[in-house]
């Protein structure tokens, strides 16, 4: 009986972990991540520095690919690139990637913002 209780208890852990990771994961991609650049962030942020084969293998995803995410994670400065014998990867901290991100986010709507401003001005110098 206790074997079962425990088996439950796992099961529970397991589903509850899967919707915190799915809803991270959405928060991520709603704040300019892509699907698999925030399963890669997601993956180093819990288990550390990585070499780019593992993240592939574990990750399921294309070595050639996962380059090309790593890449775009150290463009938006919320991975670290760790240079030794073997060059592996790492997440910085989750508050740090959120403030990027959001910020990242407030330049873009600037961004917007005074495009709107310049097409309105444009649209009723000539209409």
């Amino acid at each position: 009986m206790a074997l079962v209780e425990i088996s439950k208890s796992l099961d529970s852990n397991i589903e509850k972990y899967e919707k915190i990771s799915n809803s991270v994961k959405e928060i991520l991609q709603k704040l300019g991540l892509t699907q698999n650049e925030s399963k890669v962030y997601l993956f180093l942020n819990k288990n550390g520095s990585k070499k780019a084969k593992e993240i592939a293998q574990n990750q399921k995803i294309p070595r050639t690919q996962t380059y090309y995410l790593l890449a775009a994670l150290q463009n938006k400065g919320i991975i670290t690139v760790i240079s030794d014998r073997i060059t592996k990867f790492e997440g910085i901290e989750f508050e740090k990637v959120l403030d990027i991100l959001i910020n990242n986010e407030l330049k873009r709507i600037k961004e917007l913002q005074l495009m709107r401003s310049e097409l309105s001005k444009l649209c009723k110098a000539n209409f």
